[in-house]
């Protein structure tokens, strides 16, 4: 998949789930690197204007998804398997970066993830692991 094909499946997945989360923007798509830019508002900042760990979270476990089924092709689905996250630094509110990149494909996709990476390091670090399925719900 292209990066447009998959922000129209995971559209898709969202829209058939009922779900709603952070808006964000596929920034490049390569055969071992997901980059994404989240817009993120104060609804999901502590008082300080830190996200919180479960909006954090939840932006890793998109990015570890989008590779997964992207690694995969149309019609998959993806599930995690495991994961380990080190809390660095705060991450403010605002246009936050996720850099997500391929360590092991196979029956289990694994996954390095960095929050907001900057000269000082991430401010989060992930590695992910998924295994996929057939979807029941999503186009193939």
């Amino acid at each position: 998949m292209d990066a447009q094909q998959l922000q129209r499946y995971f559209d898709h997945a969202i829209e058939a789930s009922g779900q709603k989360g952070p808006t964000f923007t596929i920034v490049e798509l390569t055969e071992r690197q997901l980059r994404l830019r989240f817009d993120l508002g104060h609804q999901f900042t502590r008082p300080g204007g830190s996200i919180t760990g479960p909006a954090l979270f939840g932006m890793i476990d998109t990015v570890g998804w989008l590779m997964a089924v992207a690694h995969s092709g149309p019609g998959t689905d993806a599930f995690t398997t495991d994961v380990n996250v080190q809390y660095l630094r705060p991450v403010l509110a605002g246009q936050v970066e996720l850099v997500g990149n391929l360590l092991r494909r196979g029956r289990r996709h694994v996954f390095d993830v960095s929050v907001d990476p900057g000269a000082d390091g991430p401010a989060v670090h992930a590695v992910i692991a998924f295994a996929t399925r057939p979807s029941e719900v999503l186009p193939g």
